[in-house]
């Protein structure tokens, strides 16, 4: 298909006016035909003059779906996927941006007539993105899909993924009480509906995880408390769509909750830790997994992935918004 087939870009927010700013221009600078923009305001203040201003720049549709009450963040993006009318569904959170050339990257990925959904390379921001600049990014979440990986632990933000249409309420969908909602939705349709997932390596989305900036991944590098309700979760997802033990992923599930030891030790020490713990991780399990690196260089690496003076330098990336 081409790139002027209709896509639905669903973002939910809450309280965040300069982040949605930001968020909501960069999805309509998006260069696609047919695109339509829902937003959600989950029972936060009013942002009709946020929405107003951005409606005057671009040819998208934005539709502004005000809540009465917080419902949170995986009913509110229910309520935003039940109201698309584009054959595809795109995502957005209102603390993160999209480069102009996102959609179109993804569209174009989807015209395989075996590909479900697809996710492109995601920047991670150590500090905020800024229009006309290079992303301030050592980190990206740039792994091809695998389905043991995606068994073990999620492999990318939700604001990178594009897929077709499909039901919000559907069962195998519901994420109960986590705090994964994008993983919960990426294993129900792998899993329970067998859709066919392809990562696309070209860099399209800026994921902000800024040190002071208050956030619940924020939390779980920084407090014990934090680290074990996603570890919590993570144990509940796993038991809702098991593996054999003795699998590939059935042994890197085990191996992944070692970094929840990791982080906890440092954290009851009293030590500082390296907010960016699970991007290490998860770079050391797909080497792992696709047999780059042995059980003992894992072990020993695994034993730094919280330690701040382990981790990389900058090397922001040449990619403007």
């Amino acid at each position: 298909m081409s790139t002027s087939a209709t896509v639905s870009s669903v973002i939910t927010t809450y309280n965040r006016p300069e982040g949605l700013r930001r968020a909501l221009t960069s999805v309509g600078v998006q260069d696609v035909d047919g695109h339509e923009v829902v937003l959600v305001n989950d029972g936060g203040p009013d942002v009709t003059a946020i929405v107003d201003e951005v409606r005057q720049q671009t040819s998208a549709t934005i539709r502004l779906i005000n809540l009465s009450v917080n419902l949170g963040l995986s009913a509110a993006r229910k309520v935003g996927i039940a109201a698309t009318e584009g054959q595809y569904v795109a995502f957005l959170d209102d603390d993160d941006i999209w480069l102009p050339h996102h959609l179109r990257t993804a569209l174009a990925g989807l015209g395989d007539e075996n590909v479900d959904a697809v996710y492109t390379t995601c920047l991670v921001a150590h500090s905020l993105a800024q229009p006309g600049q290079v992303v301030p990014s050592r980190h990206r979440f740039d792994h091809p899909f695998n389905p043991d990986l995606l068994a073990v632990t999620n492999l990318t933000p939700v604001i990178s993924v594009v897929t077709r249409r499909f039901d919000p309420h559907d069962a195998a969908l519901n994420p109960g009480d986590v705090l994964q909602e994008d993983y919960a939705l990426w294993l129900g349709l792998v899993f329970g509906h067998d859709w066919r997932m392809r990562h696309l390596n070209t860099p399209t989305t800026v994921y902000h995880r800024i040190s002071q900036a208050a956030s619940m991944t924020g939390d779980a590098a920084t407090t014990i408390a934090g680290s074990r309700r996603f570890e919590k979760g993570q144990r509940l997802l796993h038991e809702r769509w098991p593996v054999e033990p003795a699998s590939t992923a059935g042994v890197h599930r085990e191996l992944f909750y070692r970094m929840y030891e990791v982080l906890e030790a440092r954290l009851s020490a009293g030590l500082p830790t390296d907010m960016y713990y699970y991007e290490r991780t998860l770079r050391l399990l797909r080497d792992s997994i696709n047999g780059d690196l042995s059980r003992k260089e894992f072990e020993a690496q695994l034993a730094l992935v919280a330690d701040p003076a382990t981790g990389p330098a900058s090397t922001d990336e040449e990619v403007l918004w």
